[in-house]
């Protein structure tokens, strides 16, 4: 058996998916079987995969929550290392990572990125986590880039696993869900080349933002005891802080959508509720008596 499996899924991208592929097949470390899901591709992505030797999973087309629920399933690594198929891993992306996990308490890792927008802009994302930072810190906010992961595949089914219904964000809320199964580790050394096109998933856009909103207000702020069994009343409290505010931030945004597409009741409604997430924020008062006193469709 393989220790890890390389999962990758993919929707209609065969402009992209060869240079992913090719930088999988370029790593150092080989100790890996490559699975990809074709999600009801009808490019020829399935083929391109093929071509590489992967073992090729293909279903109806259902979002990649789903798709990543089931290759997390079906994978027969210990270990999971996610790329998206516009996205490249530098060729010691395995090599450096995998034996961080050597520690048995160790269920997630992450690492530095190369950041490249089809504009041509260009940055290196780099975190501050030093090691010990609590889990949970790794993702509120959220510091995880998704191409940069590798994480225990048994830990990840005993924390329930991705679900189908999200389907943007599946990334955050698989993070999430595995921040109560043990340690997470960063390593500063960027290993993936991270592209964000517009109309990405990574893009934020008014879907993006409907999903976070969705994550946090429907799936983890309502039983958010239970996602945090092992940590103080005091910790839990600055945590859901933490939720509340970047709720907060997100319903604005929804806000300025529903503006510029003319929709003044929700724009309202969600500058209100970003209020009562965060009270004291004065840019959300402030937001609100603007566009209540003078409105402004886009």
């Amino acid at each position: 058996m393989p220790r890890v499996s390389v999962c990758l899924a993919v929707f209609n991208g065969a402009a992209s998916l060869r240079a992913a592929l090719d930088s999988v097949r370029s790593q150092t470390y080989t100790d890996y079987e490559l699975v990809v899901l074709d999600d009801g591709s009808t490019d020829g992505s399935g083929e391109i995969a093929t071509e590489f030797g992967a073992r090729l999973i293909s279903q109806k087309n259902e979002g990649l929550g789903a798709g990543r629920k089931r290759m997390v399933e079906e994978a027969k690594g210990d270990l999971i290392a996610f790329i998206d198929h516009d996205d490249e891993w530098l060729p010691d992306k395995l090599r450096l990572q995998i034996p961080l996990h050597d520690d048995p308490s160790v269920v997630l890792s992450h690492t530095a990125g190369h950041y490249e927008h089809e504009d041509g802009r260009k940055w290196d994302r780099k975190e501050n986590i030093p090691a010990g930072t609590p889990a949970l810190d790794h993702v509120l906010p959220l510091k995880v880039i998704a191409s940069s992961v590798v994480f225990s595949r048994q830990k990840m089914l005993e924390a329930g696993n991705f679900v189908a219904d999200v389907k943007i964000c599946s990334d955050w809320y698989g993070w999430l869900i595995l921040s109560r199964m043990g340690s997470f580790r960063y390593l500063s050394e960027p290993t993936v080349k991270y592209r964000i096109r517009a109309g990405a998933n990574s893009e934020p856009g008014l879907k993006f933002f409907e999903a976070e909103r969705y994550v946090i207000e429907e799936r983890f702020l309502p039983d958010f005891g239970a996602f945090t069994p092992d940590i103080t009343d005091a910790e839990r409290a600055h945590y859901r802080s933490i939720l509340r505010k970047s709720l907060g931030r997100t319903k604005r945004t929804i806000a300025h959508f529903a503006r510029l597409s003319g929709d003044r009741n929700l724009a309202m409604r969600m500058h209100r509720e970003a209020i009562a997430c965060d009270p004291l924020n004065v840019p959300f008062w402030l937001s609100w008596v603007k566009n209540g006193l003078v409105w402004r469709p886009g």
